[in-house]
């Protein structure tokens, strides 16, 4: 007669350990793949910027002068609207129904402001334009939370903007197409004066020619050495 051996099972301390195992294994492919998502997001979004770039170069190379406003003057330079729309963007388009992500720092409103404040004349034109100038500037890419308000004045859902966020770098667009990625904690405020008299400042980011002006932060965090 055949010996009958009898299968030993696994243990719960083997059980255990292989659903730890599983566990680790599932928590670092997630983690790989968010961050090849962000890392995809980071590349969408300087590709947007560079082919804005181009389109607001083409628009001086025709009408000899910077845009006067945003996207309305450029988007018929660019060859599809989604270039406005970064692929990291949680709130502008897709909640607020803004027509793009980004924001535009528009040169002459910045220079006629910052004229009245340093008490001298300060021009600007696509020939004399700081080459450094932050022309375009995403800060989808910060992870801020985002809050509802019940508020009938503030509708929509907006970022919250009170703490340091999980990540610490927005993404730039310069005058010449360099596209960048600057710490939060590196943007400072220049001051300026708008046309009503109404004083009024500015995010001015290293690299550009009135840097040295800036003061404070631009943004109101705890900008100490632990956030960088």
């Amino acid at each position: 007669m055949p010996n009958c051996r009898r299968q030993k099972g696994l243990s719960l301390l083997e059980v255990i350990v292989v659903i730890a195992i599983v566990v680790i294994v599932i928590a670092l492919i997630a983690t790989i793949a968010l961050s090849v998502r962000r890392q995809s997001y980071l590349v969408g979004c300087a590709s947007n910027l560079r082919q804005i770039a181009a389109a607001i170069h083409m628009y001086v190379a025709d009408h000899e002068q910077l845009p006067p406003s945003w996207y309305l003057y450029i988007e018929p330079y660019l060859g599809d609207s989604r270039v406005l729309i970064c692929p990291a963007d949680r709130l502008a388009v897709p909640l607020q129904k803004l027509a793009s992500s980004y924001t535009y720092s528009d040169p002459e409103s910045y220079y006629r402001a910052t004229s009245f404040y340093m008490q001298q004349p300060r021009y600007h034109n696509s020939i004399q334009m700081d080459p450094n100038f932050v022309m375009v500037s995403c800060d989808h890419h910060l992870d801020w939370r985002i809050i509802f308000t019940n508020s009938p004045s503030n509708a929509f859902p907006s970022y919250d903007t009170s703490e340091m966020p999980p990540r610490t770098f927005i993404q730039v667009l310069r005058y010449n197409g360099a596209v960048n990625r600057v710490h939060l904690c590196d943007i400072r405020r220049i001051w300026g004066v708008d046309s009503p008299g109404l004083r009024v400042f500015f995010a001015v980011y290293p690299g550009m020619e009135d840097y040295a002006y800036g003061t404070g932060f631009y943004y109101d965090l705890p900008c100490n050495q632990e956030a960088r």
